[in-house]
């Protein structure tokens, strides 16, 4: 079947709780929509104006911030669309549906209405699964403490340093050298500073990156640094990575990667915390750490080809492994091991929820900020710095579990009102014909994106991955151009098309700053069948990492509502074929879709989709898609 996931079939069953979440096409789609649908009667009445509004929602949610993902829509803003536009019992798709959050809008709008979500990512629908699934908070909460006391109990020191730090609060007044304190108190590891380490090219002296970047007094990386053994001042361009050879202890092989060291320990002791240099116990208890690591059967996946898959290879980052330090790789390993023990049951998939929600933070891509500020991964891409900061992988899987029983505990007396299919959006053979009262869209944004390059760092540690073939894309590690984005775009919207009922709504949520694909999105709309009505601003306030860093970044989203034409003007126009009338016919009929009003901030705005122009060009599309000469300039 199309867009079915590369896994094991056990991989699959794994992940998945049947009826209403499979980690590949769900054969249970058509009872869902015969049982929860009603079938549509062109006697229906039923008439909406477009939602015209524009809409601004913070992504500042718990559920929205329960997993981090590429690209999300706040639900409360899909919540005012569906209020818009549904009834109480109506049948909701997303064809595109990421993690999931139309799901939870619809859930949250409530009153029988259900909701139908697909999508090509196996970690999409897992993240969907789980933010609309069933959960006991409690025994979940429970289980995540009995698993890190159980990997504390089998590895007692493993974030254990001795105290001879400085106080964080003191790090720009004090020396920064080991200090002997009173008691026998020991340290707890929050996070180590791991620096590459570059070599002057003037005398070929050999220094970890952070000694001559970082301004501890400013809180600020350096532009030019300073060779601490010729004093030449060059910039950091000029500066060569080192590399080392070592025997990669899952691989059991030589392997080249970028020389990084440990030069800072940041831990606590009690409420307080400070900060160290490592010493030799530190470095002692990595090392040991690394030679068990051939035997705590984390999976072993080398990376498929991609532009962010491929982006550290230079680094040696050719395997998942390589995306963790030794300490980190061997905690998250134990916590895998424990979790699938539970198996497909809602604990079990909430276990692995959480720890899936932490690998970007317990990895490499958890960048170093100067003033401790936090430091997270980049969005949007599969970066890994000179500067990383790899934390307390138990403490962050529990404050996790926390923030996910806290956000999502209200499940626990929410009958399920989705059912998740891991497939392609374009074909929707379990959908019937007219049996979806309203379709909400976010596709991929073009080349904005690589998801499945980006998800393969989730999908790998599930074992189920994306099948690219069936992925609506611009890549050029795919090879796929505009010409094969827009088709299979296309097909998707035709499936949307078929499966929506005559009269009934499709909001599309897109973004990109290229006019080709743009003009992409309205051509597959008009091919496959809709009249678009209307065009708003959706405003998510807080953009993703290149949203807000590039200069050609389009700041808000726009929302295309279109509609698909209600049977009646169909039937007219098999009747009349390509007269003058038909084309009033059609104008009279697209008029009633149309916003009569429309205001900003209290002012009324001119409505564009009422310009005679503009109306021109709607009729002209619906005569060229039915093969019909226009009768009218």
């Amino acid at each position: 079947q199309e867009g079915f996931p590369q896994g094991t079939d056990e991989a699959i069953l794994a992940l998945s709780d049947p009826p209403y979440y499979t980690a590949c096409p769900n054969p249970f789609l058509t009872d869902f929509v015969r049982h929860y649908g009603r079938p549509y009667k062109s006697s229906e009445q039923y008439s909406r104006e477009p939602f015209a509004t524009d809409v601004s929602e913070g992504k500042n949610d718990p559920i929205y911030n329960a997993h981090s993902y590429h690209t999300k829509v706040p639900h409360k803003a899909i919540m005012r669309y569906i209020e818009h536009y549904t009834e109480p019992g109506d049948l909701v798709l997303d064809g595109f549906c990421g993690t999931g959050m139309t799901g939870v809008a619809s859930s949250h709008v409530g009153r029988g209405r259900k909701s139908i979500l697909i999508d090509l990512s196996p970690i999409a629908t897992f993240i969907a699964r789980n933010l609309n699934g069933a959960l006991d908070a409690i025994t979940f909460l429970e289980s995540a403490k009995a698993i890190v006391d159980d990997v504390q109990s089998e590895a007692v020191d493993l974030y254990t340093t001795k105290h001879t730090g400085w106080k964080v609060r003191d790090r720009k007044v004090v020396e920064h050298k080991p200090y002997k304190h009173t008691g026998e108190a020991k340290g707890e590891v929050e996070f180590v500073l791991y620096s590459d380490v570059v070599s002057c090219q003037n005398c070929g002296s050999q220094h970890p990156f952070y000694s001559i970047a970082v301004d501890e007094t400013e809180d600020s990386l350096r532009s030019e640094l300073r060779c601490p053994s010729c004093g030449v001042v060059a910039r950091e361009a000029n500066w060569e990575t080192c590399y080392e050879n070592r025997i990669d202890p899952l691989l059991n092989a030589p392997h080249k990667e970028a020389k990084t060291v440990p030069v800072l320990i940041n831990y606590s002791v009690g409420s307080s915390r400070f900060e160290k240099l490592p010493d030799d116990d530190d470095f002692a208890a990595i090392r040991e750490i690394e030679g068990q690591l051939g035997h705590v059967g984390f999976p072993i996946v080398e990376l498929i080809p991609g532009k962010e898959t491929q982006r550290n290879a230079s680094r040696g980052i050719t395997h998942l492994h390589h995306f963790f330090t030794p300490r980190e790789l061997y905690a998250v390993a134990l916590l895998l091991h424990r979790i699938r023990a539970y198996g497909a049951t809602s604990t079990g998939h909430a276990l692995l929820f959480a720890l899936t929600a932490c690998l970007p933070y317990a990895s490499r891509m958890r960048r170093f900020r100067a003033d401790r500020k936090g430091g997270g991964p980049l969005s949007g891409t599969l970066y890994v710095g000179s500067l990383t900061t790899p934390p307390n992988v138990l403490k962050s899987f529990i404050r996790n579990a926390e923030t996910i029983a806290a956000s999502l505990a209200y499940q626990r007396t929410t009958p399920r009102s989705s059912i998740i299919s891991t497939q392609s959006a374009t074909v929707l053979d379990g959908i019937p014909d007219c049996s979806v009262d309203y379709i909400f869209v976010d596709p991929p944004f073009g080349s904005n994106f690589d998801y499945s390059e980006l998800n393969f760092f989730w999908e790998a540690v599930l074992g189920v991955v994306t099948r690219q073939s069936a992925e609506a894309i611009v890549s050029s590690s795919q090879e796929k151009q505009l010409g094969e984005y827009r088709s299979l775009l296309t097909q998707a919207f035709k499936e949307f098309f078929r499966t929506l009922k005559p009269g009934r709504w499709m909001t599309v949520e897109f973004s990109n700053t290229q006019a080709a694909v743009w003009n992409t999105i309205q051509t597959s709309l008009q091919e496959a069948g809709f009249v678009v009505a209307n065009v708003s601003a959706l405003d998510k306030k807080q953009g993703s990492f290149k949203a807000v860093m590039t200069t050609t970044a389009v700041k808000q989203d726009l929302v295309i509502s279109a509609y698909k034409p209600n049977g009646g003007l169909e039937e007219r126009f098999k009747k009349t074929g390509g007269s003058e009338e038909s084309a009033w016919d059609f104008v009279r009929t697209h008029l009633k879709y149309l916003p009569t009003v429309k205001a900003r901030s209290g002012t009324l705005e001119f409505v564009a989709e009422r310009d005679p122009r503009i109306l021109f060009d709607r009729m002209v599309a619906w005569f060229v898609r039915h093969s019909a000469p226009v009768p009218l300039s």
